[in-house]
């Protein structure tokens, strides 16, 4: 066989069983027999480079330290791969015989004393072949031991000390400066270095510098480094039914496969006297078990029962005082280490409750990863290049004649009417992208959320290099969702106006229907009379209809030689009256605001007419004031926005676990999970955005009737609490098929759906994947009234997939043909597919949705949790009553 030259101790995923032992050590520092996993490497490979990689750059350092000869991984390819499944810790039990015998003939350290020592003792006794008794020349052994060897070899090391009428039986390893007091050891048990133990010990791997001084049982279990075990606690390791054992950390939980299996006790732990551990139990980093009525899992650093938290530094006063006296210190990176640990699981503990932590299983080092994060990157580039196209408005020449008469830009204006370093949330960017041949870029309006003087608001503003900022149909539609946001969130709306009215060729899609431009001044009514303020900004034209827009506003404001308001201007009064008259005279700033009494501040210049805007919203005393929100506090997710790009799927129609995309996203990666064993293609559960409770609704693959009902039933309980819903879409519908026909899909489906309809807490969804079918009216589509609806660049929309609508077209035709006795050949039907394949493709695209406002925007993934937080805090709305809600056919 070829010579190993090169390993790698790969620690970038950490099975669940072994994390609690894990926190600051790594899997190939724990001692399984005589050795580690190092020291039994170099000693099989004692020619070969020994590579060493973590996900936590903290983490690797620290070990590094401990470990100067082993090198960061370079990425390159190895020989050999040491992964931490071998010592999971019933891997662990089940390997202590084998590995004390088998690192016996390895230890060229452990040879070199045994060669040179002969066992003979007259004040101790041996059970079996003295021969498999080693007992280093420095240890002491005191009168009335009783070692047993018949079973296995028993290893004492330097210094160790056994008192009188103490009973090992191999296979058995006493670690150097161990103290062993009056214990019986039985079974396969591995006892580190400066430990002291008594009672009773069975099958057990004992960590460096623990201590069982006293009575006890302690069966089948694992202990780290510096525990302190009390008087008379004991651990079960069989259960009653004699069942296989199950182990949970956190919020996993996993089998283990053995009947007999006690506990697993993390570093720095401490349990008190009389404890009694079940099977299964374990105790995670630095905790003290106070109580046996714990349950089957411990968080780090926590007093059990009471479940209250250590303060950090007085932890780490008392680890430093106990490693002190074995001349030990934590060094500097371990010391960050535990803060870092303490700093997730602890420090930013939601207030209502501990919510469980989502361990992270994504290898971002794969090459599916790599792959999947470079196809997102790319499909986002191609989005931000796209609007940045978009923010042009229309060109650069438009734009320069727009300066030319004095005027800001639309963005312009924005940017300098809302709060410096404060962003502006933009509905609709891609509005109109390819819908009208002459091109209408963002639909010739801007609208989105801002913040002004500490108050959100929603700003409307006419771009007049875009066909002079008159009104497209879409450009209608955009406007009227602004409006429509702004009576949602109970927000103010500025109305930045500079449009030459209704675009004429098209009038009959922007004038006459009920949702055409007569619409805007409607909602102006309703939202002045529900006390929603409306402040409008004459900068350019307001012609027309538009003329109500100031009119109908509570207060408005008009620039000096731009501004002019007038329901019919100077070439329509001619032909009408054959009066003579410029702009300026007929509808100027002067008129309206001397004469007419249309407007109420006088503006000197666009900069002018800002700063009289801020002013007027400062006045507002308004519900959307957000000063007093600085109290609230959050943290941020234990893993990088940017690695939802690796994964998300290139193809769509390829799974993955949607809980790490709600890790990314949520505050802490903390997930409250509701019915996690029950209609498993739905994630529910409780989280918290920027410190904002929400209920989130993930699809994780096709609906059946257990998620439909889930659902229903977690949406009554949001409305019940008044927690607003998340929708994470990505679902191609409900499951089909003879089988849940019979048991009643569709009136199960129809459950969730009346859910969505009548919940009246607010909604937000976002479309992470496919929105298909029934499944996008279950999840909160257009139609159920989200307060607001984004796409990821990666998101399609349709009625059906376009592998589905072919073949089902497909499959109408033949069957069609077949009653005429005609048949298509499969190059006739590979020709009828490709155009519906490719129909479907173009139109189903987020960009197709977008440009015609089936959504608020398509956004980059990685900002999803910003976008969410500024939604969230944009709504000033009254907690709703209670919901109403129509028949459920049971």
């Amino acid at each position: 066989m070829p010579k190993v030259q090169r390993i790698l101790i790969d620690e970038r995923e950490i099975p669940v069983g072994l994390r609690s032992l894990t926190r600051i050590r790594s899997f190939s520092e724990i001692r399984n027999g005589i050795l580690n996993t190092i020291q039994r490497t170099k000693e099989l490979h004692p020619d070969a480079k020994i590579f060493y990689a973590h996900s936590n750059p903290t983490f690797q350092q620290a070990f590094l330290e401990r470990n100067p000869k082993l090198f960061p991984y370079d990425e390159k390819d190895v020989d050999l791969v040491l992964s931490s499944e071998s010592c999971l810790p019933w891997n662990l039990i089940d390997g202590i015989a084998k590995h004390i015998e088998d690192d016996l003939e390895l230890s060229k350290e452990v040879q070199k004393w045994i060669r040179k020592l002969k066992v003979k003792s007259n004040h101790f006794h041996v059970v079996g072949k003295s021969k498999h008794l080693h007992v280093h020349s420095s240890a002491v052994i005191y009168p009335g031991v009783v070692f047993d060897t018949t079973s296995g070899p028993v290893i004492v090391d330097k210094d160790a000390k056994i008192s009188s009428f103490s009973f090992i039986e191999g296979p058995v390893y006493i670690g150097p400066n161990s103290q062993i007091d009056n214990a019986r050891i039985t079974g396969a048990t591995s006892i580190g270095a400066t430990c002291r133990v008594g009672g009773e010990v069975g099958t057990c791997l004992i960590g460096d510098f623990t201590n069982k001084h006293h009575e006890g049982f302690l069966g089948h279990s694992v202990l780290g480094s510096w525990v302190n075990i009390g008087a008379l606690a004991t651990t079960s390791d069989l259960k009653n039914n004699y069942g296989v054992v199950k182990i949970r950390e956190e919020s996993d939980e996993c089998i283990t496969g053995s009947i007999k299996f006690g506990s697993v006790i993390s570093d720095y732990c401490k349990i008190a006297i009389g404890v009694m551990l079940n099977t299964g139990t374990v105790v995670d980093f630095g905790s003290n078990v106070v109580s046996s009525r714990i349950g089957g899992y411990v968080f780090p650093f926590t007093w059990a029962e009471s479940g209250q938290p250590y303060i950090l530094d007085l932890f780490l006063r008392d680890a430093r005082k106990i490693m002190a006296r074995r001349n030990r210190e934590l060094t500097l990176s371990e010391t960050e280490l535990i803060r870092i640990l303490y700093e997730s699981k602890v420090k930013n503990k939601n207030p209502e409750g501990f919510m469980e932590i989502i361990e992270s299983k994504i290898r971002t080092s794969s090459s599916e990863y790599k792959e999947n994060f470079e196809d997102l990157k790319q499909k986002v580039g191609s989005l931000r290049k796209l609007i940045r196209k978009i923010e042009l408005g229309g060109g650069e020449k438009a734009i320069e004649r727009h300066k030319g008469r004095g005027k800001l830009t639309a963005r312009e204006r924005i940017s300098s009417l809302i709060d410096p370093e404060t962003s502006f949330l933009e509905f609709s960017p891609l509005a109109a992208e390819g819908v009208y041949p002459d091109g209408v870029p963002a639909a010739g309006i801007l609208t989105g959320i801002g913040r002004i003087c500490g108050i959100d608001c929603v700003i409307v503003a006419n771009d007049a290099t875009v066909k002079g900022g008159t009104y497209y149909p879409l450009t209608v539609k955009k406007h009227i969702r602004a409006q429509e946001i702004a009576l949602q969130n109970f927000l103010p709306c500025i109305y930045l106006v500079d449009s030459g009215g209704a675009f004429l060729p098209m009038q009959d899609e922007v004038f006459p229907d009920k949702d055409h431009f007569g619409k805007i001044f409607y909602n102006q009514a309703n939202l002045s009379s529900l006390k929603i303020p409306q402040i409008s900004v004459v900068m350019g034209s307001c012609t027309a209809g538009g003329a109500y827009i100031p009119a109908m506003s509570d207060e408005s404001v008009i620039v000096k030689g731009n501004g002019t308001i007038f329901l019919g201007g100077p070439p329509l009064v001619k032909a009408a009256t054959g009066e003579i008259v410029t702009p300026e005279e007929l509808g100027g700033a002067l008129v309206h605001s001397t004469i007419s009494g249309v407007t109420d501040h006088y503006a000197e210049d666009d900069a002018h007419a800002i700063e009289i805007t801020r002013n007027i919203v400062s006045t507002l005393h308004h519900a959307g004031n957000v000063a007093a929100k600085g109290s609230i506090s959050w943290e941020e997710p234990l893993y990088p926005s940017e690695e939802i790009y690796g994964i998300i799927q290139k193809d769509i129609r390829k799974s993955y676990d949607v809980r790490e995309i709600i890790a990314r996203i949520v505050d802490g990666s903390r997930f409250q999970e509701f019915k996690k064993y029950y209609g498993i293609t739905l994630v529910t559960g409780f989280a918290k955005i920027y410190g904002k409770m929400v209920g989130v609704i993930a699809n994780n693959g096709v609906l059946f009737s257990e998620s439909a009902l889930k659902a229903s039933h977690f949406i009554e309980l949001c409305n019940q609490r008044g927690i607003p819903l998340l929708f994470l879409q990505n679902i191609t519908g409900f499951m089909v098929g003879k089988k849940y026909e019979n048991s009643g899909i569709a009136k199960d489906g129809a459950k969730m759906v009346n859910a969505v309809s009548t919940s009246v807490v607010p909604k937000y969804s976002v479309v992470i994947g496919g929105s298909y079918g029934a499944g996008n009216y279950g999840m909160c589509g257009r139609a159920f009234n989200p307060r607001f609806l984004w796409m990821w660049p990666n998101s399609r929309i349709s009625v059906m997939g376009g592998e589905q609508a072919a073949n089902v077209l497909l499959t109408v035709k033949m069957e069609q043909l077949e009653r005429e006795g005609k048949k298509l050949s499969e190059a006739e039907q590979f020709a009828f597919r490709k155009p519906i394949l490719d129909d479907y493709e173009s139109r189903s695209s987020c960009i197709y949705s977008s440009a015609r406002l089936w959504d608020d925007g398509v956004i980059d993934p990685a900002k999803t949790r910003d976008v969410l937080g500024i939604t969230l805090y944009a709504d000033h709305s009254k907690r709703p009553e209670y919901p109403r809600y129509g028949i459920f056919r049971m």
